[in-house]
This record gives C-alpha cells, structure tokens and sequence, in this order.
C-alpha cells in the first residue's frame, strides 16, 4: 500500500546512528531557518523531491523572477552547524565539514555527487553560501586527499575516514572559503 504522506523536506525520523536525535533537529530547523531567510531576500521557496533530498543531496529549490520573464532557480544542499568532534559540548562556526565521498560503495559524497547549484552552511549569524562547483575548485586546490589522519581534530585540509565507514571527510576554515569569493553572507536581519 502506497504512503499518502506528502514529502515536506524534513527528515520524520532519524538516522540509526543519530540515537539523541539531536543531528536530525539540527538539520530540519537548518532547512526551516534557511527557508525564511531566502523568502525575506525575494525567493520562492519548495522542498525537494524526496529522491532529490535522499539521493541527490538538493534540500530546497529557490526560484524568484529576473525581471525578464524568466525564473533563476538554484537548488540548495542545507547543512546545519556542526561540531568538530562528537564529543564537543557545541557546534562552531571556524570549520565547515565537507564529504569527499559517502559511506557508501562508489558513493561521491555530497560534495562532489550532488545535484545543488550551491550549499548553504548554517553560521550563528544566518549561513554561508556557496557555489558547489566552485566549492570543488577550492577543495580540489586545497586539500590534500592523499593525508589521511586519525582523528577529527587533524582533518584541516586533510582527509578523515571514520572507523568502519567508507567515508571521506575534510575540515575547511569557513574564512578560506569566505577569502576565495566563491561564497556570499546571508546574515539574520
């Protein structure tokens, strides 16, 4: 029997390993915050698709008018404040996580296996945003995938295999990312 529950873009129920749910909270009132500030900049707000969200890594598609009959659109990846280690007390704003690759087989990982224009990384004061495929010059520029290091704190510029998983993380400084202008402030009015 098919569900007749209608995909808002939030995630109902969460990952086996988010066992305090707090990721999950994280991330839904990520997407919630990130939807009222692009309404307050002129954006039309939608979710995605739930295979655009689960598989292809677009949370929201903003679309506003151009003002010669056509539409920009731009399919946005929403990522929520992280901690650097999951035993930090708070999340921080210094570093930003990215995803070389998923924990997966064969998984690109969000950065580099996502179908969003741009990725929207939540800041205390509002989020950062930028460009996907730029984001990929600057990590392809900067980081180096052949230092592999053993714990969170080290994977500045380097790469993090989380013990048991197939995945690939790296910490960038949000300062970087800010200095190379392939990323633009969206503050909290």
């Amino acid at each position: 029997m098919a569900s007749s529950a209608v995909y808002t873009g939030q995630l109902q129920r969460p990952h086996a390993l988010d066992w305090s749910r707090e990721c999950m909270r994280r991330g839904n009132g990520a997407e919630v915050r990130f939807k009222e500030l692009a309404q307050v900049r002129g954006w039309d707000v939608a979710p995605a698709s739930r295979y655009e969200d689960m598989r292809r890594h677009v949370d929201q598609i903003l679309t506003r008018e151009t003002g010669n009959e056509d539409k920009q659109k731009l399919r946005v990846d929403v990522k929520a404040r992280k901690k650097v280690s999951r035993g930090d007390a708070a999340c921080q704003d210094e570093l930003i996580w990215l995803e070389l690759a998923g924990v997966n087989k064969g998984n690109r990982g969000w950065l580099y296996g996502s179908d969003a224009d741009a990725v929207a990384f939540e800041t205390t004061d509002g989020f950062m945003v930028v460009d996907r495929l730029e984001l990929i010059q600057f990590v392809d520029k900067h980081v180096d995938r052949k230092q592999r290091v053993a714990t969170a704190r080290e994977a500045v510029y380097k790469v993090y295999c989380r013990r048991g998983r197939l995945d690939e993380l790296s910490l960038v400084p949000l300062k970087d990312i800010l200095a190379s202008g392939a990323a633009e402030l969206w503050l909290d009015e």
